[in-house]
């Protein structure tokens, strides 16, 4: 995984734990 893609992911999971609905 590249380093962008990994600041992606980081982001997602973040808003993923702000918008439980998000995630799902």
């Amino acid at each position: 995984m590249d380093l962008i893609a990994e600041l992606e992911a980081e982001q997602v999971a973040a808003l993923g734990a702000e918008i439980p609905d998000f995630k799902a």
